[in-house]
């Protein structure tokens, strides 16, 4: 079992992960070639409500080939609410330690749904990404609760999909572009969506094609 760092500057991990930084950035001239986890649990704290949680069978794998500037990521893990898997491919360390931007190509899936995106992130003031997207769902309800979030209507919207562009940072994502798909109506337009321990909030200005 890990446990992961329960505050910021947790001693238990900060010697590491600085170490673990200054590797991934060529201070050092070494890195990690690959870092795997298998059939083990991680307990840290819910983004959702700060409550400490255990999420099991967790299987990770962080693939770094010498001959290549890009990271790999693969793995999943279950928790009480479900289970989900990840992977995360295109990212180059070396120019987001070095304050530059990373294109990246990522897509998570869960039992009743699958998020995918691709496009570029930076670290500079703070974690930023833009790009294109896709979210579908089965379950509406069932997937804001994951957030710990929900909506009035929701237990009664099943296929749900949005595609479209972003532009994220500091627990808001703005969409410039957005089509959104529901038992067979399309509707196009803009958005926001907030996210924070207390609330989440979605705001849209949609049109029927």
């Amino acid at each position: 079992e890990l446990v992961l760092p329960q505050e910021a500057g947790d001693p238990r991990w900060s010697a590491a992960a600085e170490r673990l930084t200054h590797s991934i950035a060529g201070a050092d001239g070494d890195r990690p070639r690959r870092i795997i986890l298998a059939r083990c649990a991680l307990k840290g704290r819910d983004p959702r409500d700060g409550t400490l949680q255990t999420a099991r069978d967790v299987d990770l794998t962080i693939s770094w080939p010498a001959w290549s500037d890009s990271l790999a990521v693969n793995g999943g893990l279950r928790w009480s609410d479900g289970s989900a898997r990840i992977t995360l491919t295109d990212l180059r360390p070396y120019a987001l330690f070095s304050g530059g931007e990373s294109p990246f190509t990522a897509a998570l899936t869960w039992p009743t749904g699958s998020l995918s995106a691709q496009g570029n992130g930076s670290l500079r003031d703070g974690l930023k990404a833009s790009g294109t997207g896709s979210l579908q769902t089965r379950s509406l309800h069932k997937t804001l609760a994951l957030t710990g979030g929900g909506l009035a209507l929701s237990p009664f919207v099943e296929d749900f999909a949005v595609e479209g562009s972003f532009e994220a940072a500091a627990g808001q994502i703005q969409f410039p572009s957005v089509t959104v798909r529901s038992d067979g109506n399309v509707l196009e337009g803009a958005g926001s969506a907030t996210f924070g321990p207390k609330r989440n909030a979605v705001q849209a200005t949609l049109a029927a094609e």
